[in-house]
């Protein structure tokens, strides 16, 4: 016989712990507009692997870590180094550049029609 999922319980019978009404009264979810090609771009890092684990336990992978926090550095006027220590495919490397350039692009190009800013181009 099917288990009855309980309201706040979203183990959905794995073993997982219990989120109880209490934990998700601070929890919020806003709508983003992001350009079809900046979305495609986003989802396709996800499929690559920017983002592992099971779900409602997903974190950025230890690899990619280092180059967030040098990236946090950066942007709160600090200094970073990046140095790529093999090559990735260059078919990906190459579609992933073009994916970020176009949703830069279109999310302009959106924004420039609507004369303010609908789009965004970053998360």
């Amino acid at each position: 016989m099917p288990r009855t999922q309980r309201k706040g319980d979203t183990s959905r019978g794995r073993g997982r712990h219990k989120t109880r009404a209490a934990d998700t009264k601070a929890l919020r979810m806003v709508g983003v507009n992001l350009a079809s090609c900046m979305h495609e771009y986003l989802l396709r890092i996800c499929e690559l692997g920017a983002l592992e684990g099971a779900l409602g336990e997903m974190d950025i992978p230890p690899s990619l870590k280092p180059l967030i926090e040098a990236m946090h550095n950066i942007l709160a006027g600090g200094r970073a180094e990046v140095n790529i220590l093999e090559q990735g495919d260059p078919d990906i490397v190459l579609d992933l550049n073009g994916r970020l350039e176009r949703g830069i692009q279109e999310s302009n190009a959106i924004n420039r029609l609507a004369g303010y800013s609908v789009i965004h181009a970053c998360i």
